[in-house]
């Protein structure tokens, strides 16, 4: 059994991104989050190693600093990728992302929209 190496707290949250390189543009959805990564959801998810310009899109949220509409921008580095596997059906297939930098104003919508989801996790 494979130890969990992941420090921060993942929610799950359902974002449309863009990951966008020089050459190519992929569509996805978030699967989860933390204030350090996420994993997006994509049919043919990018290289290992591949730097993104990580576009999160509709980021509105209750608390959140920014209006109705708006989308925050994030450096991105591409640590894990996940294909169609049929011994592995179960696993959706994306990308596991690392953000690299981001803006404060990006970095307090993610850590408001944790702190959001942990406060509904606990009311449940």
């Amino acid at each position: 059994m494979q130890q969990e190496r992941r420090k921060n707290i993942r929610v799950p949250v359902k974002w449309p991104v863009v990951a966008e390189t020089e050459k190519r543009i992929v569509y996805g959805t978030t699967a989860d989050l933390s204030e350090r990564g996420a994993f997006v959801r994509c049919p043919k998810p990018l290289e290992q190693g591949v730097v993104v310009d990580l576009v999160i899109q509709d980021v509105s949220l209750i608390g959140c600093p920014l209006p109705l509409g708006s989308f925050i921008r994030i450096s991105a580095g591409v640590v894990r990728t996940q294909e169609y596997d049929p011994d592995k059906i179960n696993l959706p297939r994306g990308m596991a992302v690392r953000f690299l930098r981001m803006s404060k104003e990006a970095h307090k919508v993610i850590s408001t929209l944790i702190t959001h989801k942990l406060q509904e996790h606990r009311i449940k």
